[in-house]
């Protein structure tokens, strides 16, 4: 869980940085969107040393850093900037091809991560239960 929830917030991060482009029609080359990757780049470099830290961490008690809850709060806040000036654009429902096929390529993925991860291990499993009642 604690794996998911950082990649979730980075790929969040990424989408932000479209979707302000994008939704709030900043140009590419204005100062706003320079100084918000300078600030990411140099804050996220200690969120990302945080963040490994406590992803690598054995100890039950570990806490993600201040850096990490920075970067996470400003993307929050830009999400919801986004939502509130840009919901006509975000609720516009996307043509049923491509929901189709991103559904299919979902289902696809999904179906193979079983097949490739899931069923190995539930095969070792039950070899090794199997095993040890022989030996007893």
């Amino acid at each position: 869980l604690k794996h998911t929830l950082t990649r979730v917030q980075w790929m969040l991060q990424e989408l932000n940085t479209f979707y302000l482009k994008a939704i709030l029609w900043i140009p590419p080359n204005h100062s706003l969107n320079f100084y918000r990757e300078m600030l990411y780049a140099f804050v996220g470099a200690c969120a990302t040393k945080e963040s490994y830290d406590y992803l690598r961490s054995t100890d039950k008690n570990a806490s993600i850093g201040r850096h990490t809850w920075l970067v996470f709060t400003g993307i929050i806040c830009e999400m919801l900037l986004e939502i509130k000036f840009g919901w006509e654009t975000l609720s516009i429902r996307p043509p049923t091809h491509m929901l189709v096929f991103w559904g299919v390529l979902a289902l696809v993925f999904v179906c193979w991560s079983v097949w490739r991860f899931v069923l190995p291990l539930l095969r070792a499993l039950h070899r090794r239960q199997h095993s040890s009642k022989k030996i007893q």
